[in-house]
């Protein structure tokens, strides 16, 4: 089958690790007998125009299949509306979707939308021009959060309506948009996550109980509240990794000074894709304390790994965390946080590092997650 991605957003030079996973999905669609082709428009600020001046096209290939993107300036590139709208007339209008119709005879079968803001009301364009069906897999929290006007949200439900298929990686981010369309039917499939990169390696020798903790430093991600946890655990012997960049970099930084456990906190950094299996082979467990989680890529990259973990109920975790693999607690409820980290310093011997990565494969793994995707692109396009 002939599938065109539309992603929100995507890996860039400046930005690697952003929508990685969506390349990851193109690319186990790829390797399982469907042709991809990913059109995505980077629009940057102006003031960029002359570093960008002679390169407004970008053709990648990763892994056999074809990537385009478009490079759009625009005087307001962190308005939503504006951007929206340079989105949606790069996609269709600038080039992009008559490149890959003229230049690689690329007509497609079904158009996959990753997020409805922008990617989303781009595809609704395609199709009313194209009669080619179009589904949509919301990633955001931005619903969770209530980051939207009520203009935006009036053509987001609009969109919603006429995708022929939704779907949502996580439980939370379901509930959210069931709200806003009560009727509307959601399919739930999760991320998924390459076993053959992430593995269980031999167990590590060291006196010291490590924690692992990935994801960007923003407020939401409440890298605040694990700080204040870790500083009440009293022993020495027991270290946490943060790795990711973020806003709050500085902050978080000084916080663990003022805590008092500066030396037993190691701040990464941003690490590439390429290094991070190391940072879980280097840990016995994975914690994030989000506020809001659409569904966490990084806690299945851990139990792809065999490590256990400990997440919040924050609308994702709450789908893939169970007894067997890890410890859920209530969000931004630091005696439920401190009292899980004990718990699983003194229970680490109990969870099975097989049974968690086995869980993981049968659930997450590219296979399985591409067999949920083509039975319900044949469904659309039957």
């Amino acid at each position: 089958m002939k599938i065109l991605f539309i992603p929100s957003w995507y890996p860039t030079k400046d930005s690697p690790l952003s929508g990685t996973f969506f390349r990851e999905q193109a690319n186990a669609l790829h390797k399982n007998g469907h042709e991809v082709f990913v059109l995505f428009s980077q629009v940057i600020s102006i003031r960029l125009i002359f570093k960008k001046l002679f390169n407004r096209e970008e053709n990648e290939d990763f892994d056999n299949f074809q990537t385009l993107r478009l490079i759009r300036y625009s005087f307001f590139p962190r308005r939503i509306f504006s951007r929206m709208r340079i989105f949606e007339n790069s996609i269709l209008n600038f080039r992009g979707y008559k490149i890959i119709k003229s230049r690689y005879d690329f007509i497609p079968n079904i158009i996959h939308a990753h997020s409805m803001l922008y990617a989303g009301t781009s595809a609704d364009y395609i199709s009313s021009k194209t009669n080619i069906p179009f589904l949509i897999t919301e990633h955001s929290s931005g619903f969770q959060r209530n980051l939207y006007y009520r203009n935006e949200l009036s053509k987001f439900l609009f969109v919603l309506s006429r995708a022929k298929k939704v779907i949502t990686v996580g439980p939370g981010l379901k509930s959210e948009l069931n709200k806003l369309v009560p009727m509307l039917e959601i399919d739930i499939i999760p991320n998924l996550v390459d076993t053959e990169k992430f593995k269980i390696k031999s167990k590590r020798k060291s006196q010291n109980f490590t924690f692992l903790s990935i994801g960007s430093l923003v407020s939401y991600k409440g890298f605040e509240n694990l700080l204040i946890a870790f500083s009440k655990l009293q022993s020495l012997n027991i270290q946490l990794i943060i790795a990711g960049d973020g806003p709050d970099f500085l902050k978080l930084k000084n916080l663990s000074k003022s805590l008092n456990v500066e030396n037993r906190v190691n701040f990464k950094g941003r690490i590439s894709r390429e290094k991070v299996p190391e940072l879980y082979h280097y840990c016995d467990a994975f914690i994030l304390t989000s506020q809001v989680e659409t569904f966490g890529v990084v806690f299945i990259e851990a139990f792809s790994t065999g490590k256990p973990v400990i997440a919040t109920k924050s609308g994702g975790p709450d789908l893939i965390v169970n007894k067997d693999n890890g410890i859920l607690i209530p969000i931004n409820d630091l005696n439920k946080t401190v009292k899980a980290m004990e718990t699983m310093i003194s229970n680490i011997h109990s969870y099975e590092s097989k049974k968690i990565r086995e869980y993981c494969i049968d659930n997450f793994s590219e296979k399985a997650i591409v067999k949920k995707l083509t039975k319900i692109y044949s469904e659309i396009t039957c």
